[in-house]
């Protein structure tokens, strides 16, 4: 009989596991490599997934809130695990749908450039010749705005490159253990209940990893398509400066606004620097070293109140100063 009862309570320890295995299941495919691949998502995809992980994220929820002899069949660690990781999951989940939604307007944005760069020059620019000088730092401005754009691609590109190769890397190695784990648990039925939460939490690792992976490819995929958009972008400008360049005129007018402009700017600087003065020359009045020293010298709370007031005092005193030299 006590054979019996042994087999019987081995078969329901893999039955258990199979079960809850099964829950969390996400693909035929068994090769770590395999699963390192990735897998393309659409949007709908994600959604579905968001809704079928809040509702796993709430039994878990249930289950940390049952009674303690429901907990005590897994552990009330394993489904307090179990509830942090659906959490991570389901914010995994959220940030691939908003990077596939950047994604479907990046599409937009780059169709809408491609059309633009092929229309002629002399057609993108609404205002007739001749141009001021005003009328061409505005596209100045805007080519620089480009420039600093692509700069700022060329440094994110290698980075998304190298962090989407590092989620590889962590799916890789999560995959091969959860198929080393399985494995163990199918070749030692009598021992299979303690593998039982460390698999389950093992798969939805690898779940949030491969949202993770996902996430990371088409982070890098928005980021190459932004550098297209600002190369064409880019091509677009230098056609419409070498225009604009090519049909300047002298404008008095335009001349007598600018150093209207720039005398404006320089009262505003002078009344700043004036105000910076005084408050530099107010603190400095106020502002006794000596007398905050010897207040260090105590040994009261008077001495700590002391010395924050000297650091402080100093890092307004510099701060002051650095506002004014740059005034």
């Amino acid at each position: 009989m006590l054979k019996y009862l042994n087999t019987v309570a081995r078969c329901l320890t893999v039955w258990l596991f199979v079960c809850l295995v099964n829950a969390n299941a996400q693909s035929p495919e068994t090769s770590p490599q395999a699963l390192a691949g990735g897998q393309s998502w659409t949007l709908t995809e994600v959604e579905n997934a968001i809704s079928e992980t809040n509702i796993k994220l709430q039994d878990a929820q249930r289950s940390v809130a049952a009674k303690p002899a429901q907990q005590a069949r897994v552990g009330l660690e394993h489904l307090k695990q179990r509830v942090e990781k659906y959490i991570r999951l389901k914010a995994a989940l959220g940030d691939l749908a908003t990077v596939l939604k950047k994604k479907e307007a990046l599409s937009g944005q780059l169709e809408k450039v491609r059309e633009a760069s092929k229309s002629p020059v002399r057609q993108s620019i609404t205002r007739e010749p001749p141009y001021n000088l005003s009328f061409f730092d505005v596209f100045l401005q805007e080519a620089a705005q480009i420039e600093q754009t692509l700069e700022n691609l060329d440094t994110a590109i290698p980075l998304a490159q190298k962090a989407l190769e590092e989620s590889r890397q962590r799916l890789v190695k999560v995959s091969q253990t959860l198929q080393d784990l399985t494995g163990q648990t199918e070749a030692d039925q009598d021992g299979a209940a303690s593998l039982i939460g460390k698999t389950d939490l093992l798969r939805i690792d690898q779940r949030m990893l491969q949202v993770q992976l996902a996430y990371q490819r088409s982070l890098l995929e928005n980021l190459k398509t932004e550098q297209s958009i600002a190369d064409l972008s880019d091509q677009t400008y230098r056609k419409r400066l070498d225009w604009v360049k090519a049909n300047l005129s002298f404008d008095q007018v335009d001349l007598d606004q600018q150093l209207a402009a720039l005398d404006k700017r320089i009262d505003q600087l002078n009344q700043a620097l004036e105000r910076l003065n005084a408050e530099k020359n107010k603190m400095e009045r106020l502002y006794d070293p000596q007398q905050l020293m010897g207040d260090v010298n105590n040994s009261s709370d008077t001495a700590t109140v002391a010395q924050e007031s000297i650091q402080t005092q100093a890092l307004w005193h510099q701060t002051r100063q650095i506002a004014i030299d740059q005034t």
